[in-house]
């Protein structure tokens, strides 16, 4: 399982906007700094909880913070951090349209999207359940709950109120009126040159999805060759993981942008802006069957390449056994003296 880049930018951002030394916060992580800072990257989830204690206790230690990741997620809005979906709840009027559908908002921070039991809606409530946790990642489970709080301050609203137990989470929010002004209200209104861009990321998405395909399968036939004919090296072994690593990624981040495209496609659909033109151009890309095999493909895609680098690993290490009992039993028998 991995979380979201958009959790470690926003508590790295909220830390180097309080004043803390770069080389404070990533003292003895395993984690690539760029990543870090990239809301579109996805990370181990242990990592991640790993990053997250770190943080925190900087934060109380040196800072002198309480409570440091509630704040963090609070500071959501003002932090920017979480890059397109910073725009996608700007655009949305009413948390309504995002506690009501919480599996979008979770699959924005945790890969694979967990799947969501026991969904229980009010007028201005809704519990479900996720097979996450708190006690597993009590750190990054305050986050996202302080961060789910805080989806109302998008919209002008006073915050909502989130609660995780275990593996429950309850979210109660006011449905106000909004402190936002009438001309910002209209910007939020949907342009038609949004849609076409959507259209083009779909179709970007999808051209980059069969480039990274064909690219694995071209290293999976070469590691098959390099597997029966020798014994693959040390360094072409690195090389492999760190393609793999990259590919593994590089789907994550597809999974993302898709995600991001169907909220787009949520919204056009919720505010009744269905029109002729934008069928039209649901109808050009296919976006049902899009919609239906995305998923699908890059679970596959994941699931079928998931163990390769282990098995990699094996190979080499079923070969070097055997080399070091050859070159045993080449050694002379000498008695004990």
């Amino acid at each position: 399982m991995n979380f979201s880049g958009k959790i470690t930018h926003s508590v790295i951002s909220f830390l180097q906007a309080q004043g803390a030394e770069a080389g404070e916060i990533f003292e003895s992580l395993d984690l690539p700094a760029e990543f870090l800072k990239d809301s579109t990257s996805w990370l181990d989830a242990h990592k991640v909880e790993n990053l997250l204690q770190h943080i925190e206790s900087l934060s109380i230690q040196k800072l002198g913070i309480e409570r440091p990741l509630e704040k963090m997620g609070h500071a959501a809005k003002d932090l920017k951090s979480w890059g397109v979906l910073d725009s996608v709840l700007r655009m949305i009027e009413k948390p309504h349209d995002i506690f009501l559908q919480p599996q979008r908002f979770i699959s924005y921070f945790i890969s694979p999207a967990p799947p969501i039991a026991n969904i229980n809606r009010g007028e201005n409530s809704v519990t479900f359940d996720v097979p996450i946790s708190f006690e597993e990642y009590p750190r990054v489970a305050t986050y996202l709950s302080a961060a789910i709080e805080a989806v109302p301050l998008f919209m002008g609203l006073q915050m909502a109120e989130a609660v995780w137990r275990q593996n429950s989470i309850s979210i109660n929010w006011r449905q106000t009126q909004s402190l936002l002004g009438e001309q910002t209200l209209q910007h939020r209104q949907m342009a038609p040159e949004v849609m076409q861009t959507l259209v083009e990321t779909l179709e970007k998405t999808e051209q980059a999805l069969r480039e990274k395909t064909r690219e694995l399968e071209r290293i999976k036939q070469e590691n098959t060759l390099a597997a029966s004919s020798q014994v693959p090296q040390l360094e072409e072994l690195k090389q492999f993981r760190r393609q793999y690593e990259d590919f593994h990624h590089q789907v994550l981040r597809l999974q993302d942008y898709f995600t991001r495209s169907q909220q787009l496609i949520t919204i056009l659909v919720g505010k009744n802006r269905l029109t002729s033109q934008v069928r039209e151009a649901m109808k050009r890309v296919d976006w049902e069957l899009v919609q239906e095999s995305f998923p699908k493909v890059t679970r596959e895609l994941l699931n079928k390449f998931e163990n390769k680098p282990n098995e990699i690993a094996e190979i080499k290490n079923g070969e070097d056994n055997k080399s070091s009992r050859a070159r045993d039993s080449r050694q002379p028998w000498l008695p004990y003296s």
